[in-house]
């Protein structure tokens, strides 16, 4: 929990952003990262970064990086009282996935850290919960299904999805398409025949229910071949457990 915060100035060199910043959330591109510097060299920078009681940069990591590419002396920062680690991260995760463009890779890896902090605090998290803490960011469907993809080690689908090329909901049809086909494949002769006797067992019940129904004596002129047929299926089903 956020206690409160104060205004300072300190020298850029000599400011580290929080080692989960970049594992997480990584560089910007060069492209957004030189339009932020441009920016930050014009008009400098609006709003202080944002500290923990440790000194790490949690908000503010990539203008801390053009700060120091264009050799800026001071900069202005906010020193955040935050209670324990376990806050000081949710509020790096939350401030970036509200600032950043993220891919379906920054949205699982945020998803992971913040299950990590439940776990830590003796919670057992659900999906549920963790995307009810992304909900600003994505949906519980879209973040169940990054999920799945990020952990289904098809790196090929993950790399698609990662660029755009491929829409998170299409990557998890596809996913899915994958896994029936695997699981098509893993049925062999000896499982359909197995299968095959539990839909025969089916079909005698079904005839058993039905000569309850309807007694041998009703069949009239046809009573004679009913029960044959029904001693012959009686005999096979004797042979198959003696087998």
């Amino acid at each position: 929990m956020k206690t409160e915060s104060k205004t300072e100035t300190r020298i850029v060199s000599h400011l580290q952003a929080h080692p989960l910043s970049d594992a997480i959330f990584g560089p910007m591109g060069d492209d957004e990262f030189q339009e932020l510097k441009q920016d930050i060299d014009e008009r400098g920078v609006n709003h202080p970064l944002e500290l923990d009681p440790e000194g790490r940069v949690i908000c503010g990591s990539q203008r801390l990086r053009a700060l120091k590419e264009l050799n800026v002396e001071y900069v202005e920062v906010k020193v955040v009282k935050l209670d324990g680690e376990a806050a000081v991260i949710r509020h790096l995760l939350l401030d970036n996935l509200l600032r950043r463009h993220l891919t379906p890779g920054m949205i699982y890896k945020a998803g992971k850290a913040l299950e990590n902090i439940k776990i830590n605090e003796g919670e057992t998290p659900t999906t549920s919960q963790i995307a009810g803490e992304l909900k600003n960011v994505t949906s519980y469907t879209n973040y169940w299904r990054i999920q799945k993809i990020m952990e289904s080690g098809d790196e090929q689908l993950i790399q698609s999805m990662e660029t755009g090329e491929t829409k998170v909901a299409v990557a998890h049809k596809q996913l899915q398409e994958q896994s029936k086909k695997r699981m098509e494949g893993r049925v062999d002769a000896r499982q359909r025949d197995v299968m095959a006797f539990i839909r025969y067992r089916k079909r005698l019940d079904r005839m058993r229910l039905f000569l309850r129904q309807n007694p041998m004596d009703e069949f009239g002129t046809y009573s004679k071949e009913a029960r044959k047929a029904l001693r012959d299926v009686m005999d096979v089903a004797q042979d198959l457990v003696k087998a």
